[in-house]
């Protein structure tokens, strides 16, 4: 059962900005209220159906369970598609789900709980309850909450290779406990161990199992009676089943985070151990946030999302505050935290400024942001808001350009919908083509090199992404989903004379014209499988597969000379491989040896730089030989994607920054 094992140690690293959709059926969910709440009396049910039906079809889940509760508390709980494919099994409000790392926000208000009767501080050293753990005393509880331990370099280790020999391996304590990123309290790194040491922690400082003591302290006192630790302790209810990495899974296997037969069962899952409903899951956080299972302190500090936004990993649009995290959903900020296990997918989500909760869970690895999304256009504009005072703020992903030293970093879109996808400069310097979703779907819009006179290419009612301007600038190739998968297309710097040049059921993507305009290089593979780097004439012909690796390529780009093509390749699971460099001539690959951890996102310039993007989000440039290294920028921001104006004077990138409200 390698994907739960998996789930509780590795940070699942996707790439952002690409548009895709698919479909599905689904069962209608039910509403629970009581008489004269506010909240869901004004709101019609069948929009909240709608929206948790269509919203997962999209997403291509089997199935899907959603829960709102109100600052009132009333409540509403809803399900759709299937928790067991084959058995045609449907989803219902108490089907039990894997919540994966969701588990992490109530093991953080457990140990607020312990730390506010006394039985331990969270700045004591971690010596003080597991002293046999190799440099224990250098580590502090709260290191751990906050993922600054520094603990557990899994990107860059020699698991990966270990999991290609054999995919079913059992991942063991010293291999998930690697050598540091960086010093205790220096850096953030998000790593499951933390957690599993915690789970230690409350077991030693208490004497009961982490089970007992969180069913004691938070689950029982929250009347929690759909909510199970099943590595510890018993569970009752109909469970769905997981898809994604590996075979299907019933959900309490996942959530038991061993493997039958294994010798070493790891840490208590106090990082992903959960079973439970979206119902209970939303109850939880309802009662954390509006119900005051913790005092105010207590609170106060879990939510001190700027306590470590210096250190260096910290993700501006994603901060972190203690087992909880900042982000948002359209222009509301959110606090909650996700759960991903390879085949379960899950949120805990509150507005404070509506003082809304919602919970969300999938049974495969599938979108939840894009539920909670749709369900909050129904939701928020139907309630009113609860705190009119906070000033929040919220992410948004726009287009920015910086010198390649770092200087003149500009803004160059500002509007609120996800500007990004490929960035790509017209020949002359003089306009820059994107992906947006301004109109509800993908499409690609054409400014000026300064931002303005923004329009759109394509007004297709299908998923256009990308963007790959010609070497001539008399044309634009990109992809989109028009009759199925996604295919590449071709259209005419205006937009017009649009023609597909692939047809096939692969997912064809992220097209790169060679120098001389004759060649285009795409990646191509089954829909949310590996994908390979290929090449083809640029007018569709004589189709080439370049590599047969499986490590899943990604973002091609040409050497000057056309005669080398630069791609991002990854492990997928394990996040972070690197960029390969394919010789054409000789067909001969060779690894960019580069000082930078997870690089990825090349881009070649015509003087033979190559931009890249780190595991961080920070982009860097160097020489193919990997001299000449040089960091762009360096912000708590998240960059991707960069391309170089034709005269090398500057990178134009889309990046997901945080903007304070009003």
């Amino acid at each position: 059962m390698k994907s739960s094992v998996l789930g509780s140690a590795i940070v699942a690293v996707g790439m952002a900005l690409i548009l895709v959709a698919c479909t599905q059926s689904s069962d209608p969910p039910t509403r629970q209220a009581r008489p004269g709440d506010a909240g869901v009396d004004q709101i019609e049910e069948a929009s909240l159906e709608r929206a948790l039906d269509e919203s997962r079809e999209a997403s291509g889940s089997p199935g899907a369970q959603a829960a709102i509760i109100w600052p009132d508390g009333s409540t509403w709980t809803g399900s759709s598609g299937l928790a067991a494919i084959d058995a045609r099994t449907p989803v219902t409000d108490g089907t039990l789900f894997a919540m994966g790392s969701t588990t992490k926000a109530y093991t953080a208000t457990l140990m607020l709980d312990l730390a506010e009767d006394g039985d331990l501080s969270l700045n004591d050293p971690l010596a003080k309850w597991v002293p046999e753990f190799a440099g224990a005393d250098r580590i502090t509880l709260r290191h751990l909450l906050l993922n600054t331990s520094g603990l557990a370099q899994i990107a860059g280790s020699d698991i990966p290779g270990e999991l290609d020999a054999d995919p079913d391996h059992h991942l063991t304590r010293d291999e998930l406990i690697l050598e540091p990123v960086c010093l205790p309290g220096e850096c953030y790194h998000y790593q499951s161990p933390n957690y599993g040491l915690l789970g230690e922690v409350v077991e030693r400082a208490t004497g009961n199992t982490f089970a007992q003591e969180l069913r004691q302290r938070v689950l029982d006192s929250l009347g929690l009676r759909a909510s199970f630790f099943p590595s510890q302790e018993g569970s009752s209810g109909p469970v769905a089943v997981g898809y994604g990495f590996g075979p299907p899974t019933p959900a309490n296997e996942v959530a038991m985070l061993r493997e039958e037969g294994a010798d070493d069962d790891g840490y208590p899952g106090a990082g992903g151990g959960l079973l439970a409903t979206s119902a209970d899951v939303a109850r939880f956080m309802h009662g954390l946030f509006s119900d005051g299972i913790l005092n105010e302190e207590s609170l106060a500090e879990m939510v001190d999302f700027a306590a470590i936004e210096h250190l260096a990993g910290v993700d501006e649009c994603n901060a972190v505050g203690l087992g909880v995290v900042r982000g948002s959903v359209g222009q509301e900020e959110t606090w909650g935290f996700g759960g991903f296990t390879g085949n379960f997918h899950s949120s805990a989500t509150f507005f404070p400024r509506y003082g809304l909760t919602m919970a969300v869970a999938v049974n495969d690895d599938g979108d939840t942001a894009a539920i909670t999304q749709s369900l909050a256009e129904v939701a928020l504009p139907a309630t009113e808001v609860e705190r009119p005072e906070f000033v929040g703020g919220s992410c948004n992903y726009d287009i920015y350009a910086v010198r390649p030293d770092g200087a003149g970093l500009k803004r160059l879109t500002t509007h609120p919908a996800i500007d990004g996808g490929m960035v790509t400069w017209a020949p002359n310097g003089e306009a820059i083509a994107f992906g947006t979703d301004r109109k509800g779907n993908g499409d690609v819009f054409v400014m000026a090199a300064d931002g303005g006179h923004q329009r759109a290419l394509t007004r297709s009612s299908a998923g256009d992404g990308g963007a790959a301007w010609s070497p001539d600038g008399g044309r634009i190739a990109f992809w989109s989903d028009r009759v199925g998968d996604n295919d590449i297309y071709l259209m005419a710097r205006d937009g017009g004379r649009v023609e597909a040049l692939t047809s096939s059921p692969q997912d064809d993507i992220l097209p790169a014209w060679s120098p001389d305009g004759r060649k285009i290089a795409f990646v191509s593979g089954p829909p949310g499988e590996d994908h390979e780097l290929w090449v083809m004439n640029a007018d569709g012909s004589r189709r080439q597969r370049l590599t047969r690796t499986k490590t899943d390529e990604w973002w091609p780009t040409w050497s000057p000379d056309g005669t080398k093509i630069a791609y991002a390749f990854d492990h997928r699971l394990i996040g972070g491989g690197g960029i390969k460099i394919h010789d054409l001539e000789h067909d001969e690959v060779t690894m960019l040896d580069v000082a930078v951890e997870g690089p990825g996102s090349p881009a070649w310039s015509a003087d033979g730089r190559i931009a890249l993007v780190d595991f961080g989000g920070d982009i860097w440039t160097v020489m193919p030989d990997g001299s000449h290294l040089v960091q762009v920028t360096d912000t708590a921001a998240k960059e991707f994607g960069p391309a170089w104006s034709p005269d090398g004077r500057w990178l134009a990138f889309p990046s997901q920054r945080w903007q304070r409200d009003r």
